[in-house]
């Protein structure tokens, strides 16, 4: 073999290798982006389920206190509550599930200015209660930019509600009652305004008819964000969520009693069919 061949028989395997290991490394760097993009992709995804996961952590409560709760899934019975307007959807199949009040406009027309999307729960419920919801302003920012909760409600022109708007003025973000009349702040306290996003959020309202007061609180389940103290409606009345003329959806809700825990199931229809029958009067 000349010394030429020899030259070329050693430099073939050389080249053979390198040829190899550029490959491997060529593979290697276009795969390393996708897993990347993926691990990318994964917590994207764990910071979504995480939002709603701390969003849907409540305290626990005793059972027999609970008055009402639902987290609007397939066994979620629309026959307990009343929606006003035409601006709501049951959406058990969505991740959660939920209750969408997917529109602005409504067919309901209050008779005063007040909200105009209602969803109540047809049991009223007295004595003194909480309210915890978990819900998610669907709609895009603005100052008013709202989502409500309603409480002591008898009929449309008579009622509590809760305004969490994004902006505090004397109509927005405020603790309002509708006597009779155009909605009127009762707030004693309350916040530069309610920070909404795209994201879950805690709502806990507490009533004690025993005082009067009403107490929000916001996400933060130790510092409360609005305050009032009223007693015009002491009777049993309804609760409810909505909002005044924007959309939200709602995950879950819950309410439940301070003191002996929740009426017997016969006291309950008994109020159920004696409020039926007062609004088809």
């Amino acid at each position: 073999m000349t010394h030429r061949h020899c030259k070329a028989f050693i430099a073939y395997p050389i080249f053979f290798c390198l040829t190899l290991i550029l490959q491997g490394a060529a593979l290697c760097s276009s795969a390393l982006p996708q897993e990347k993009a993926a691990e990318v992709s994964q917590e994207v995804a764990d910071g979504r389920d995480q939002d709603q996961t701390e969003a849907s952590r409540w305290p626990e409560v005793s059972e027999d206190a609970v008055f009402y709760q639902t987290d609007f899934s397939k066994d979620w019975e629309e026959k307990q509550w009343t929606l006003h307007g035409n601006s709501w959807k049951h959406k058990p199949d969505a991740e959660p599930p939920v209750l969408s009040q997917f529109q602005k406009t409504s067919e309901f027309k209050p008779p005063f200015r007040s909200p105009f999307h209602m969803g109540m729960l047809n049991l009223p419920i007295e004595g003194d209660f909480v309210i915890e919801a978990t819900v998610k302003s669907t709609h895009e920012d603005y100052g008013h930019r709202d989502v409500c909760l309603f409480l002591g409600f008898h009929d449309p022109g008579h009622f509590y509600y809760v305004h969490l708007g994004k902006k505090t003025d004397p109509h927005a973000n405020q603790i309002f009652i509708v006597n009779g009349e155009d909605r009127k702040s009762i707030s004693l306290t309350t916040t530069e305004g309610t920070n909404w996003d795209h994201n879950w959020h805690r709502v806990r309202i507490e009533r004690r008819v025993s005082t009067g007061d009403i107490t929000v609180w916001f996400d933060d389940l130790e510092k409360p964000v609005m305050t009032a103290n009223d007693t015009t409606f002491l009777e049993p009345g309804q609760i409810g969520v909505g909002s005044f003329d924007d959309t939200a959806d709602f995950s879950f809700f819950r309410v439940y009693k301070f003191s002996k825990g929740k009426p017997k199931a016969e006291a309950l229809e008994k109020d159920r069919r004696r409020l039926l029958s007062n609004r088809n009067d």
